[in-house]
């Protein structure tokens, strides 16, 4: 263990015992308070707010010894320096309690505030009270925050422990498919056992209909119809009862049942009643809004307000199908933003690993700039890196917080998710049904010419992959987690409120490249808004190279013969793929040079031969569709309407402030 680990372990340590402490000391006075409450007034009637608070702080002195149960152990698994999972457990046991408490607060407070009159000699224990529990909460978040540093991987770890992890994680999973009765097949046979007795009289092509038609009355009616049978055709997905052993995005779609051991944080009982209080806020009360039905935004935001009422409306007089799925969350200060943590597997993605080593980076420059020794030139110096690192963290993605709410009949059309991010998907109402299809090289092909050709409307892309898709019925409570670039469409049969999240991943750089250079062409060709794309793509690929490949490329002659092909793979993919663009805003056309031929600089010299090494100017051209391509003077066929079901996240970012 270095010395900086053993420093933060001891402060970590410390801060317990004096949390412990003061805990101690509180229990008797919470048991007091409860004793003070009187359950009748004067008169000898029920005073029903104190009855439900002196549950409430009953309850909550029970759940302050479950706390102080969690920080001795975890007090005692630090000083024996016990292993990473151990202290994994001791922390996710310890949110959970402090999230119980934190519950339990909200409505003894509430209920409280009516009665206090009735019991001033409690008031001030109650205050003292108040302010110590707000106290605990800050000292325990800064104990989880720095073990959360602590299991940080660092920059220049060796990439085979990072493998080896995931390798035992996967083949532990692999186990549980293989031993219980919840197999793949089993889980596939089970979602689907209406498909046993699903017949429908419609043909294949009866079903797929007319593209023109996607997502009217008419259409849907005979969508629902046809799915369970004609959209369900390949066997690639997996079913997990929780998310105890997902560590990483699998490999493959995964439907997890129960969010036990996912590591998120989900809002209690949130519904269509109270999800204006969720999402409420001075600075916003509208959402832009998409007519299933047509397919198209409306012109105008609605204000969430309404938007809710017209979910009050019986399904059969609705005029508009609704579905609202660009409404992010993140930094936005709402209640919703507040209470909701995304899975703990998003830890692991390119954009959490390139924020954490920007703050570190931060951290070390302030403490160098209190040094009174340094001089006034590398002073300036460290104030412009710190600036330019503050730019960058002020306009970081926050993509993990989107609350889509959809009203059954909405119908969204086939897509793969911007710059092929990988996805998370929690159902809190109503259920989701995702055909899938995987993105292999001649799946990839086709969804790319469809993308890009003029004839979308005349024929829809599920006919060219009919025998592609695999239907996963996702369900409240449920979470599924969907790897990058596969292709798929949603269909919500009955009124819904979803939380999902896009994130990019360190293993598949060149698959993000591949899908982000198609939406710029088309966006080029005004087939996309500029509002569907991952806007900071490019910008985090240059600040992911600066900051972190750079310095594995530095100390690779420090990692294991047998992880240098992960690394080389890395960094193959951004040396094929990076290039200058106009939308990398955070740096300037020199920066983007300096960064790309330091790229090639510091690749080793038996890496790769130099004829490998490209040039890179621009993006490669993606070729054109074949009936693009038929066109001697290589003009395309008319350009239809952007359409939002494809293009179909105008997405809200560049908030700061989010609170994961």
């Amino acid at each position: 263990m270095s010395e900086v680990q053993s420093n933060v372990l001891k402060k970590n340590v410390d801060t317990c015992d004096a949390v412990l402490k003061r805990l101690n000391s509180e229990k008797g006075d919470w048991k007091l308070l409860g004793m003070c409450m009187p359950e009748k007034n004067e008169n000898g009637d029920d005073v029903r707010n104190m009855i439900i608070a002196k549950q409430a702080t009953d309850s909550l002195s029970n759940k302050w010894d479950q706390i102080s149960t969690c920080l001795s152990q975890l007090h005692s698994d630090m000083k024996s320096n016990a292993g990473a999972e151990v202290i994994r457990e001791k922390r996710m046991r310890l949110f959970e309690a402090l999230e119980g408490a934190e519950h339990l607060l909200k409505i003894w407070l509430d209920k409280l505030s009516e009665a206090c009159e009735n019991i001033k000699e409690a008031s001030g224990t109650l205050n003292e009270l108040k302010k110590s529990i707000e106290g605990t909460r800050k000292e325990i978040n800064g104990i989880l925050e720095s073990l959360e540093k602590l299991e940080n991987v660092p920059v220049v770890m060796p990439i085979r422990i990072k493998r080896e992890i995931k390798q035992e994680v996967e083949e532990d999973i692999l186990v549980v498919f293989e031993n219980t009765p919840m197999s793949r097949a089993a889980g596939n046979a089970e979602r689907n056992i209406e498909d046993k007795t699903h017949t429908t009289q419609l043909t294949y092509k009866d079903f797929v209909g007319q593209p023109s038609q996607i997502g009217s009355r008419q259409w849907i009616s005979r969508f629902k119809d046809g799915e369970p049978v004609h959209m369900n055709k390949k066997t690639f997905c997996q079913i997990v009862e929780d998310g105890t052993d997902l560590f990483f995005v699998p490999q493959v779609p995964t439907l997890v049942k129960s969010t036990a051991g996912l590591g998120m944080k989900v809002p209690r009982n949130l519904g269509f009643p109270n999800l204006q209080e969720y999402l409420q806020s001075e600075e916003r009360d509208e959402v832009t809004v998409i007519d299933s039905f047509k397919q198209k935004s409306l012109s105008k935001p609605m204000k969430i307000s309404e938007v809710l009422n017209r979910f009050n409306t019986p399904s059969h007089e609705r005029d508009l199908c609704i579905n609202v799925l660009s409404n992010e969350e993140s930094g936005s200060g709402t209640k919703f933003d507040r209470e909701f943590r995304p899975p703990r597997l998003v830890k692991e993605s390119l954009e959490k690993q390139l924020e954490r080593v920007l703050i570190r980076k931060k951290d070390r420059i302030e403490e160098e700039l209190e040094d009174g020794l340094i001089t006034e030139e590398r002073k300036e110096e460290l104030i412009e890196q710190k600036k330019r690192i503050e730019q960058q963290m002020n306009a970081f993605p926050k993509y993990l917080k989107f609350v889509i709410v959809s009203m059954g009949g909405s119908f969204t059309n086939v897509h793969v998710d911007f710059s092929a991010t990988s996805v998370f998907y929690h159902v809190f109402r109503g259920t989701k049904i995702f055909y899938l299809a995987q993105p292999t090289e001649e799946n990839m092909a086709i969804y790319k010419q469809y993308e890009t050709s003029g004839n979308a409307k005349k024929k829809w892309i599920v006919e060219s992959l009919e025998n592609e898709w695999e239907r996963l019925v996702i369900e409240a409570g449920m979470t599924a987690i969907i790897p990058s670039g596969y292709i798929h469409a949603v269909y919500t049969p009955e009124d819904s409120i979803v939380v999902g999240g896009n994130f990019l991943m360190e293993n598949q750089i060149a698959r993000q490249f591949e899908l982000s250079r198609l939406e710029e062409k088309m966006l080029d060709k005004g087939m996309l808004d500029y509002g569907s794309l991952y806007k900071e793509f490019n910008n985090v690929m240059f600040s992911y190279t600066e900051n972190i490949l750079f310095e594995k490329l530095a100390s690779f002659h420090e990692i294991p013969v047998e992880d240098v092909e992960e690394l080389k793979e890395q960094t193959s993919a951004m040396m094929n793929n990076l290039s200058k663009s106009d939308l990398a805003t955070w740096y300037s056309e020199e920066d983007q040079e300096r960064i790309i031929q330091k790229l090639k600089d510091l690749i080793p010299v038996d890496w790769f031969p130099v004829e490998e090494i490209p040039e890179v100017e621009a993006p490669a051209p993606i070729p054109l569709a074949a009936e693009e391509a038929e066109n001697g003077d290589g003009e395309p066929e008319a350009v239809p309407e952007p359409d939002v079901t494809r293009a179909r996240l105008h997405r809200a970012c560049k908030r700061a402030g989010e609170n994961f």
